[in-house]
């Protein structure tokens, strides 16, 4: 995976897991008023 994309793989591993945290917060105020 670094060969094509030129990243630090902390960092990549850091940002992915950042945007799921984020995306899962998105996901838990969405589903508030459905329930």
């Amino acid at each position: 995976m670094q060969g094509s994309v030129n990243i630090n793989p902390v960092i990549m591993f850091f940002s992915l897991f950042v945007s799921g945290t984020v995306a899962g917060l998105l996901a838990v105020f969405l589903a508030i008023p459905v329930t």
